[in-house]
């Protein structure tokens, strides 16, 4: 799939019809974590340190630190206790960013026990960063997991196998293709000014 098929999907659509569930295990809880955390910024600038502390305890904990699977089960209690009872219906910037901290607050064993109830709470997380629906935030959100599955090198496409492999090789082409023929549109536009 071309890096402009991916862009001109919401994430959901990314992630769920695009992804293998293998991407979504217990070795890659850690780079979903992230590029949740990461995305908060395209929410907005609001945070605070509770938002902050709780954001480090998650990837302090999926990034196998010392952390104990119970401070991450709090984490929901503490946010209703800071929030209100009502927070998940919270749509402000400051808000959502909690409610996609609230859908990452699990442990791994939890998460180990039912797969989807994680890739779940991943999803509602990137529709909440792009609750309004924007086009360019989409777009910024796609590309943020892309760039973090290359920095942190997991493969999206995974497909056991050959078929992975075909996937991406398709996706470099469309690519390259892509780039061509921008280049060749900029070739003609400066020809037609002279």
């Amino acid at each position: 799939m071309s890096d402009e098929a991916e862009t001109d999907m919401t994430p959901d659509g990314f992630i769920l019809d695009n992804i293998p569930e293998s991407v979504f295990e217990e070795c890659n809880f850690y780079f979903w974590v992230r590029c949740v955390i990461d995305a908060l910024d395209l929410i907005g600038p609001e945070t605070d340190s509770h938002l902050e502390e709780m954001s480090s305890l998650l990837l302090d904990y999926y990034g196998a630190a010392d952390v104990s699977p119970d401070a991450i089960e709090r984490i929901p209690r503490e946010i209703q206790r800071l929030r209100g009872i009502t927070y998940w219906r919270d749509n402000s910037p400051l808000g959502l960013k909690y409610r996609c901290i609230n859908n990452l607050a699990y442990s791994r064993e939890k998460n180990l026990e039912d797969i989807y109830y994680w890739q779940y709470g991943l999803v509602s997380s990137f529709d909440l960063i792009n609750l309004d629906n924007d086009k360019e935030k989409e777009q910024a959100l796609n590309a943020l997991i892309r760039e973090n599955a290359s920095k942190y090198g997991v493969d999206l496409y995974e497909t056991n196998g050959q078929a992975g492999q075909d996937l991406q090789n398709v996706a470099v082409l469309l690519t390259q293709a892509e780039a061509i023929l921008n280049l060749a549109a900029l070739i003609l536009a400066h020809a037609e000014d002279e």
